[in-house]
């Protein structure tokens, strides 16, 4: 009888682990498996929102294409580059727009150096990096005019500095470096 409650227990410690070593297989094949399983859900997430924004500009696109088509015919927009011409025309231009921009504000132009154009979509970027000498009030309607006439000019890289320290009451106390750009038609150069 002793050896029949033996086995039972021994049956019994058996089957626990049994069930131990079945439940130790399934977690460790379990934990990688879901962790994968919510790496794919995440994916198919991520898939679903970038359709869903495609979807979305797929269907604004007629209204897009009709926006360029409009775009096109405005001639509000027709003086926005530089004229079609060559490169060194084009930065003559510039240049004088520049001169009377500087000039009608009051300030004193140091130096004006042409930069190397750059090809851009179709575009050439055209550049100056311009130094003078100015005011504050000067400064603020230059970069205006600049930035808001036409041609449109971007600009890039401005430097400010006082030209002394006793530069109070002087006038022109600022020095002033900066780079400007505009564009004009690629194809006619």
């Amino acid at each position: 009888m002793a050896m029949k409650r033996h086995s039972a227990a021994s049956r019994i410690a058996a089957l626990a682990l049994l069930i131990a070593l079945i439940a130790a297989f399934g977690a460790a094949l379990g934990v990688p498996l879901a962790a994968e399983y919510r790496r794919a859900i995440a994916v198919v997430e991520q898939h679903r929102l970038a359709l869903d924004g495609y979807r979305r500009i797929a269907a604004r696109e007629a209204n897009l294409r009709r926006g360029i088509a409009t775009l096109k015919g405005d001639q509000s927009l027709k003086d926005i580059m530089l004229t079609a011409g060559s490169e060194s025309s084009a930065t003559a231009a510039m240049q004088d727009r520049v001169q009377s921009i500087v000039g009608g504000a009051g300030a004193w132009l140091t130096s004006v150096q042409p930069l190397p154009a750059i090809a851009e979509e179709g575009h050439r970027r055209m550049g100056l990096r311009l130094a003078f000498a100015t005011d504050i009030k000067a400064l603020r309607r230059i970069l205006y005019d600049i930035e808001y006439g036409r041609p449109v000019m971007i600009l890039d890289s401005v430097y400010i500095r006082a030209r002394s320290a006793r530069a109070i009451g002087v006038d022109n106390p600022l020095e002033v470096r900066l780079d400007v750009f505009a564009f004009k038609p690629d194809s006619a150069s």
